[in-house]
């Protein structure tokens, strides 16, 4: 289980993608080891929604706008960036109301690209003003 979210252009639905390019498409999972707790555990303590990434999940402007794209690319370069900084680290997982889990240097390197698939993510969607369809 987990989140999907497609970056669509006019006219397109989900069904009618087919094999969707990678940069058009982005999921992360439920649980523990999402990469939403991840980023809320070791780089911003706000990344993290009721479900999910909060800038999918709990939006504060609307997914259409232009300022939600900007947001969307604002926030991934950072999270992308701080990511990069704890290469060669252990880093924490968890639900922010558990307790933390450490995870090994490896996982650690997944997490940091997923966080660069993300940021792959929010440049196409900011580039080419697509439409961003999530589901849950």
């Amino acid at each position: 289980m987990g989140m999907d979210v497609w970056a669509l252009r006019e006219g397109e639905s989900i069904d009618s993608l087919g094999d969707c390019p990678p940069e058009r498409y982005f999921r992360d999972s439920y649980g523990p080891h999402s990469l939403a707790n991840w980023l809320t555990r070791n780089i911003d303590p706000a990344a993290r929604g009721d479900w999910g990434l909060a800038i999918f999940t709990e939006p504060r402007l609307p997914l259409e706008s232009n300022a939600w794209r900007a947001e969307l690319l604002r926030l991934a370069t950072a999270w992308h960036e701080a990511a990069l900084g704890l290469r060669g680290r252990t880093s924490l997982v968890g639900y922010p109301e558990d307790k933390s889990i450490m995870i090994p240097l490896q996982d650690t390197i997944g997490y940091i690209e997923h966080c660069e698939w993300l940021l792959t993510f929010a440049q196409t969607v900011a580039r080419e003003g697509l439409r961003v369809v999530v589901s849950a």
